[in-house]
């Protein structure tokens, strides 16, 4: 019970994330008006929501771990949303009645994804380094 607080402290905003994006994933559909007309935003969407998802469990990480492992990260901020994202689309296509399961959606939370292992690998660590680094002179 412990570890699962210890967890939940650590990365509470990504939790935060995680639910807020559950919950718009699998949130009924609207009128068939405003379905149409934020269908163009749909995607961008998709980006940002995982995009935003990931960088804020790469935050988290690397402010609570003082070594890196590339593995761990690997799953927690690569391949968990990746299988999250598709579940989701699967949950819409399957269980839901006004929302459906887009390939797309998918390919688009996918390069969310990857643009924050990017962000996380070439801009965030190497901030949070340097803070620390400083923090050890």
């Amino acid at each position: 019970m412990k570890t699962l607080y210890n967890f939940s402290r650590r990365y509470l905003v990504s939790l935060l994330f995680l639910v807020a994006i559950c919950v718009v994933s699998i949130y009924p559909a609207s009128s068939a008006g405003i379905r149409v007309s934020l269908y163009k935003y749909d995607k961008l969407a998709h980006f940002l929501m995982y995009a935003s998802f990931c960088t804020v469990v790469w935050y988290e990480y690397l402010k609570s771990h003082v070594t890196v492992d590339i593995m761990t990260i690997f799953r927690g901020a690569v391949v968990a949303p990746v299988l999250i994202g598709g579940l989701l689309e699967y949950v819409q296509g399957t269980f839901t009645a006004t929302r459906s399961a887009d390939y797309l959606d998918f390919l688009f939370n996918l390069f969310g994804v990857l643009f924050a292992a990017m962000m996380g690998l070439l801009v965030i660590m190497p901030i949070l380094r340097r803070g620390t680094a400083k923090k050890n002179m």
